[in-house]
């Protein structure tokens, strides 16, 4: 399972050697075609040229004072969900993507990674825009292509217009645990991001370095470039960012095709009825909403089901979370400080760089969660779950009271070290 990181900021670092090794384990489904991949063809023609382009991205990043930093290119793998690369969106504090022909603003972004992997190695990144766009929405094949085969890379490089250029597969190999297609194709910096698709428009790699030297205008620019495997790394992509992203109208999601009767299925994605979880209260179905931040400090919302949702920047300070359940929720730096967590469920969640000063976690459990850099100063700890949790980084943990009372089984420790059962 991929998981997604929100906002890290620690430094790119991609080697340039690459090994040829053989397919990582669990990597079967790389080799399994899927309904929803196009056939593929010999070419890929002017008009499929024309309709990809339309989902072709601009990111371009920020400052926190508005000064433009970095642009480079990405891609919709749903009505409201942009990929690219990691290193694209690094440092970023403000983010804005121009696609289909105007510029949308972006409500946050994440890193994902492979638990074990630093998400630098993987270098994949994706972003929740602040609507839907039109343009055309790209599927992740779900098999690797071979050595020998044409790609085709989409992107602004430069900064400029869309451009195509075309080349094939040179070598696959491993870069630091990450499968890697090497292709033989000119590229130059801003197309960092860009999808490599095949001759029928389907998405096999992300365009992430490019091995060449300056040119006379001082803009690197190369004829070999390196990008992830993505049917290698990622078998189960749309599974995960579905879930991830429930009402992104990523392809081939169930909640994404309306119900029959809706007016001739010219909608791509379900929008959740304007009434649920607004505002979210006691007992409340707050599954899978975007509600980043928001201020819920104080807050009673005992009960409430927030599996799948996005409360990134969330203020519940205080808040009363007793028996809620926040399975798959995705959370990076959102405020918990004293909040009342007792019996609540946080299986597989994303709690980075959460606050939690204060908090009670009394019977609460954290499963497979992931509260890397979290602040637990003061926590209380009684009857905790955190079997296995990954809490490196984390700060302010008196670990003896974590020992005592919590159970602890293939836990990631502060310093990095992992408990037995």
């Amino acid at each position: 399972m991929r998981h997604p990181v929100v906002r890290l900021l620690a430094s790119v670092g991609l080697g340039l050697a690459l090994v040829v090794s053989a397919p990582a384990a669990g990597t079967a489904a790389a080799t399994t075609r899927s309904a929803l991949d196009r056939p593929q063809a010999s070419h890929l023609s002017p008009d499929l040229f024309a309709e990809l382009s339309t989902g072709i991205a601009l990111v371009r990043t920020f400052s926190c004072a508005g000064k433009a930093t970095d642009e480079g290119s990405g891609f919709l793998v749903g009505t409201a969900v942009v990929m690219t690369a990691r290193h694209v969106l690094l440092g970023a504090c403000r983010v804005k993507v121009l696609v289909d022909g105007g510029w949308i603003g972006v409500s946050a972004w994440s890193f994902w990674h492979a638990r074990g992997h630093s998400p630098a190695a993987a270098d994949v990144a994706t972003i929740k825009l602040n609507k839907k766009t039109s343009g055309h929405v790209f599927a992740i094949r779900t098999w690797s292509p071979a050595v020998g085969a044409n790609l085709a890379a989409l992107g602004h490089p430069l900064g400029n217009q869309i451009s195509l250029n075309q080349g094939s597969v040179v070598r696959k190999g491993n870069l630091s645990g990450i499968p890697m297609l090497a292709v033989r194709m000119l590229a130059a910096e801003g197309g960092s991001g860009s999808p490599l698709v095949d001759n029928l428009g389907n998405v096999v790699g992300i365009l992430q370095v490019g091995l060449g030297s300056e040119d006379i205008l001082g803009q690197r620019t190369s004829g070999v470039i390196l990008g992830i495997d993505l049917p290698s790394w990622w078998p189960h992509a749309r599974a995960e960012l579905c879930r991830a992203y429930k009402y992104g109208g990523i392809l081939g999601c169930p909640s994404s095709t309306p119900p029959p009767g809706n007016g001739g299925g010219t909608t791509t994605t379900t929008t959740p009825p304007p009434t649920r979880c607004s505002p979210p209260t006691k007992n409340a179905d707050c599954h899978g909403l975007y509600l980043d931040f928001q201020n819920l400090a104080g807050a009673d919302l005992s009960g409430a089901d927030f599996h799948g949702a996005y409360l990134e920047f969330t203020d519940l300070s205080g808040a009363k979370l007793v028996g809620a359940h926040f399975e798959h929720a995705i959370m990076t730096r959102a405020n918990l400080s004293s909040a009342d967590l007792g019996s609540s469920v946080w299986s597989q969640a994303f709690l980075e760089q959460v606050d939690l000063r204060g908090a009670d976690l009394t019977n609460a459990s954290f499963v497979d969660a992931d509260l890397e850099r979290a602040d637990l100063t003061n926590a209380h700890f009684a009857g905790t779950d955190f079997t296995d949790a990954d809490l490196r980084g984390a700060i302010g943990v008196d670990v003896a009271a974590l020992q005592a009372g919590s159970k602890l089984c293939r836990t990631t420790l502060p310093d990095g070290t992992t408990t037995g059962c």
